[in-house]
């Protein structure tokens, strides 16, 4: 929020009145004082234009030091304790956002229409949750919710007929808002609910759970599905808003670790490669999936000395030291910098 500094002066000498200034200005005798007192005006107007001068510039400077240590997109913001320090500009991939028929969960949670609109603010808390439950189980041949663990995990505290009712209203909401988007629907086959989707819908999610799996089958990966996985990771963990919801705590563990697999699979691949850059990428990635990962302290540490910033590398470790401290209660048993 703007603020503004409020200066108030007062002054030295009691104002003069209107006839002593009218006399200054027709008694020619008088240029001395009349000089004196243009001089004492002139000061005032100086001094105020100073101070209005002084202030504004303070305020572009401010505002100048607030932007520029905000990290961009395209470097990977350190997120979680052993990061939390001035980031390197790395040459990390970044996915270019795709703004038509898409749903982004990695983050902040975005939807765009099949006309490129923005229409997330129409998800309501509830319609939110029940359309990320039930999509959740609706991919890679799953065959979609029941009706009765939908209102158990959405409305536990509700009876069966409070929670029918508020039910049937949610999925009305939700089944209108997905008419915007072409080829998705909610739909109610075999006892379950379910998300159908055309191969013109996009989820960021989705995706990176169709390369991750793909990752995870080959010994040598693609550098391409390499660079689309880290871009999309780099946008931030699944649904980072929903962390407080019983019913996604356990669906998240379970995602994170296929991850977590992968990009501990990565990094000494791409350590081999001669790529320090990406591997500070990666272990950034693997730091927001696991604030206490010691893979990822060591792979980053590395790669900072390569690169030749010991001295980042060295705080890098002292911080992720002093919370591991704070957690566990004792000294982390690992220094690489006791040499």
């Amino acid at each position: 929020n703007p603020k503004a500094k409020i200066s108030v002066y007062k002054l030295n000498a009691p104002p003069i009145t209107y006839q002593e200034l009218k006399k200054w200005n027709v008694d020619d005798d008088n240029d001395t004082s009349r000089a004196y007192l243009y001089c004492i005006i002139g000061g005032i107007a100086f001094f105020l234009i100073l101070s209005v001068g002084h202030y504004y510039i303070k305020r572009r400077n401010k505002k100048e030091v607030v932007t520029q240590s905000i990290p961009e997109d395209e470097a990977s913001a350190d997120k979680v304790s052993a990061s939390n320090t001035p980031q390197l500009p790395i040459d990390a991939p970044v996915s270019t956002p795709i703004k038509i028929n898409a749903i982004y969960l990695f983050g902040d949670f975005q939807v765009f229409d099949a006309k490129g609109n923005e229409i997330a603010y129409r998800f309501g808390p509830k319609i939110k949750q029940m359309f990320v439950l039930v999509l959740l189980h609706s991919y890679d041949g799953q065959e979609g919710i029941s009706t009765n663990k939908l209102s158990a995990q959405l409305w536990p505290e509700k009876t069966t007929t409070s929670a029918k009712n508020i039910r049937n209203v949610t999925i009305n909401h939700l089944r209108n808002i997905l008419t915007d988007l072409e080829g998705v629907e909610l739909v109610f086959s075999n006892d379950k609910w379910k998300i159908v989707y055309g191969d013109n819908f996009y989820c960021d999610y989705l995706k990176a759970l169709s390369i991750a799996k793909t990752l995870q089958q080959v010994a040598s990966p693609q550098e391409k599905e390499v660079k689309q996985l880290t871009g999309l990771l780099q946008r931030g963990t699944l649904l980072p808003a929903f962390v407080h919801y019983e019913w996604f705590g356990y669906i998240k563990i379970n995602h994170d670790e296929l991850f977590i697999r992968i990009i501990e699979k990565l990094l000494p691949i791409v350590e081999t490669n001669n790529e320090p850059r990406k591997v500070i990428v990666l272990a950034d990635i693997l730091f927001s999936f696991d604030g206490m990962s010691e893979t990822a302290l060591m792979f980053k540490i590395k790669a900072l000395k390569k690169l030749g910033q010991k001295v980042y590398a060295k705080s890098v470790y002292e911080r992720f030291q002093k919370e591991y401290q704070q957690l566990y209660g004792e000294k982390y048993k690992e220094n690489p910098f006791e040499e």
